[in-house]
């Protein structure tokens, strides 16, 4: 009877145990839902709209006849709202008629609506057919009797954003995952101290992401931009496009060159967009998992080279620490560059392996050297710069040692796995006429560093700290300690291959120094950049870094392995090392963890929405002089600053009933034309990769006009209904990369199981 009845008690002792893990998830997911805020009306005061003219009277905005304004007084803010129905409601006194509310979207005005005299409460429905990056409500005054506007409300018919579905669908995944992992038997047989390093690299992901942690999304100097790009990705992906290489909605709709700057991982945030969660959470999201990536790769990076696990640990608390990267990611919303830094442990950590250590290891060379190449063109170059240096360095073992092949395999394989990439980054580059001029905008040497500045570690000015700080200066003195003190007298290993391992960990560890060391002199106002800038090769590079302070990024990481690695292997500084790690743990994590006045999430406790309601839809301004579209990729002559958004004929008086529509990058015209050589300009910048069609699907020839816009010639003059199908669909050999790259991976990933399939 016991034994009949025994699985049945083994699984009321299983439910037992995870009672308590089931009962907490249920009540994080309870918990995140009643904190949604997603149908929560948008309240904005008068005195807290954007004002062009008229006073303030405590929240209220006033004008009238005598301040001899007309046109629009107030607007709000941009928001960026998902397609869907809404209301404007105007709280308001008026004695005109004539005074009105629109909204304007992507440079054109819509669904006007007169404010009435006869109430002072009033709501007005509007509809967006598709996603808007920079809706805007405006208020007008045309010049004739009082007004004054109290307040302005955005109300939406179901939710602005799906941010609380989002977080509490990733809590439920999370906690089952961990339930169901912490109950199998690879789990339950890792050790204590495997275990305490997982939880220790998680804290470090945390302690990264503190900034985050609040309801809104901190602004940075360039992080407009890369949100325009993850915006336009999404809708790129909406229009068909993958890879996306065309905004569809940039330049107010004629599109704007995505290719250019590498994207693969802003692939995550887009999803998330479309799948309706707001810019803020999409972006956190991604910042988070690169957080979690920096502090894994680093740590195994290390751990690869020197076999210490303290090392290992020490080094990712450092690196993903360091005040260079945080100041990426919170001051100056250098995404790419931010990214970019995740793949520099494991590029040296290859590129060692490769040249000096275990060959096999050629793998973690075109990772981290991948990872570069699709984050950040220019870390990228850094990157491949310090793979020639150590190659020419180690020319001769590369040679003896029989390490050619595993470096053509690296060579190779990143070539292929990135040319999906590669491809039409160089052809727009080289064959296309682009408005390069904007980057030339400063030059290295204007933005050097003071020596003083180096030790520098807490800073409480908006997450800004351009400095190495002091635990990455200790670093380079452990390696300068080590190379100066030590080595010379150091213990001769009597086993050869031992003595082969710690003579290669001296020569990496030494190139890591003397790198950190030049990486670091080229950022001070001690380097003569203006007399480098005069060499054509250096002015070449310097001009295209820009800032002397990117150099901090390789001067960390190559300070920090170097340094992290030498400590356990020194021999004089074993009785020192507990305290040496604990000193450099307390002071990165107390330079990691600043105050910021911006940490209080409400305005008042009378605030209608929270800092972080208004946050979520923030929207992306594209107008004249903003970030988001620098021009760089444009082509010359387009007109940025007054793109058109409507098709323009030469003769106009001989078409009629036209009627124009855009849905992604795809424009279709339908005209009846009375005139023979009568030409239509699309509302469309003219990139390589766009055709024209008329109604029955044959090809049209367009030409480029002097504005870099499509041009179109109306074929038929018989006064006949036509129409005109302009399109974006590539280039053949784009996709011929595309299918390359893909190819690649399958292959590599499946070849060591084919393999094994064959053996066995």
């Amino acid at each position: 009877m016991t034994d009949k009845f025994r699985p049945s008690m083994d699984l009321q002792k299983i439910l037992k145990k995870l009672l308590f893990p089931i009962l907490f998830l249920i009540t994080a997911v309870c918990l995140v839902l009643s904190a949604d805020e997603s149908r929560t009306p948008l309240t904005l005061k008068g005195d807290a709209l954007i004002r062009e003219a008229g006073t303030i009277d405590g929240t209220c905005v006033r004008i009238a006849e005598d301040s001899g304004f007309s046109g629009v007084f107030l607007r709000t803010k941009n928001f960026m709202l998902e397609k869907g129905s809404y209301r404007i409601g105007v709280e308001y006194h008026t004695d005109s008629e004539t005074n009105t509310v629109s909204l304007y979207d992507n440079g054109k005005t819509t669904d006007i609506a007169v404010l009435s005299p006869q109430t002072t409460y009033e709501e007005y429905p509007f509809t967006l057919t598709k996603d808007s990056q920079d809706a805007v409500l405006r208020i007008h005054y045309n010049g004739t009797g009082n007004l004054s506007v109290d307040s302005v409300t955005l109300i939406p018919e179901s939710r602005f954003y799906n941010d609380a579905y989002f977080y509490a669908l990733l809590v439920l995944m999370v906690g089952i995952a961990v339930i169901v992992l912490s109950q199998t038997s690879f789990i339950q047989n890792l050790s204590i101290q495997t275990k305490a390093i997982g939880f220790a690299l998680l804290c470090i992901a945390l302690v990264a992401f503190v900034p985050y942690m609040n309801g809104y999304l901190n602004w940075g100097d360039d992080i407009c931009y890369h949100l325009i790009r993850i915006e336009g990705i999404k809708d790129g992906l909406a229009d068909g496009q993958l890879p996306v290489v065309i905004y569809p909605e940039g330049m107010q709709g004629n599109g704007y060159l995505n290719c250019m700057y590498p994207n693969l991982f802003l692939y995550l945030p887009a999803v998330l967009r479309l799948a309706g969660v707001s810019m803020a959470g999409s972006y956190k999201c991604l910042i988070f998992v690169f957080h979690l990536l920096t502090v894994v790769i680093t740590y195994f990076s290390v751990k690869s080279i020197c076999n210490s696990r303290k090392s290992a640990l020490l080094a990712a608390l450092l690196y993903t620490l360091c005040p260079y990267r945080l100041t990426n990611f919170y001051a100056r919303g250098a995404l790419g560059e931010a990214l970019a830094m995740t793949f520099f442990p494991l590029l040296f950590a290859g590129l060692y392996h490769v040249l000096l250590g275990n060959a096999k290891k050629y793998w973690m060379l075109v990772l981290g050297l991948s990872g570069l190449i699709q984050t950040h063109v220019l870390s990228a170059l850094l990157g491949t710069v310090f793979c020639i240096l150590l190659g020419i360095i180690c020319i001769r073992r590369v040679y003896t040692e029989k390490r050619i092949l595993p470096v053509c395999k690296a060579v190779a394989l990143t070539l292929f796995l990135n040319l999906w990439f590669m491809v039409p980054f160089l052809y727009f580059y080289t064959k296309e006429a682009l408005y390069t001029e904007a980057l030339d905008w400063c030059s290295f040497s204007e933005y050097s560093l003071n020596l003083s500045g180096l030790l520098g570690t807490i800073n409480t000015n908006g997450y800004r700290t351009l400095t190495l700080g002091l635990p990455i200066v200790f670093c380079a003195a452990i390696a300068l300690f080590y190379f100066v003190l030590e080595r010379k007298t150091a213990h001769v290993p009597t086993d050869e291959t031992a003595s082969e391992v710690s003579g290669s960990l001296s020569l990496f560890t030494g190139f890591l120094l003397i790198l950190g060391a030049v990486s670091t002199f080229m950022v001070l106002n001690l380097f003569p950049g203006w007399e480098f800038l005069r060499i054509g090769l250096y002015e070449k590079l310097l001009k295209n870094l820009q800032f002397a302070w990117r150099m901090l990024g390789p001067a960390s990481v190559t300070l920090i392995l170097a340094g992290c690695i030498l400590l356990y292997k020194s021999r004089l500084l074993t009785p020192y090392r507990q305290s040496i790690f604990i000193a450099l743990t307390a002071v990165c994590l107390l330079s990691a963890v600043r105050y910021q006045e911006e940490d209080f999430a409400y305005a008042s406790y009378d605030s209608t929405y929270s800092r972080g309601h208004l946050s979520k839809l923030n929207g992306i301004p594209k107008g004249e002089a903003t970030i988001v579209y620098p021009y760089e990729w444009c082509l010359k002559d387009f007109p940025v600053t007054e793109p058109d958004t409507t098709c323009t004929f030469t003769v106009p008086d001989a078409v009629s009933d036209v009627a124009y529509s855009r849905t992604g990058t795809t424009s279709t015209l339908t005209y009846h034309n009375t005139l023979a050589g009568n030409t239509v300009t699309f509302p469309v910048m003219a990139y390589s990769g766009y055709t024209a069609e008329d109604e029955n699907g044959n090809p049209l020839p367009f030409v480029k006009n002097k504005d870099k816009m499509l041009e179109v010639e109306l074929s038929d003059s018989t006064g006949s209904p036509h129409q005109i199908i302009v399109k974006y669909k590539g280039m053949a050999g784009f996709t011929i990369a595309l299918i390359v790259s893909f190819a690649t991976a399958v292959i590599w990933i499946a070849a060591p199981k084919l393999k094994h399939f064959h053996y066995q």
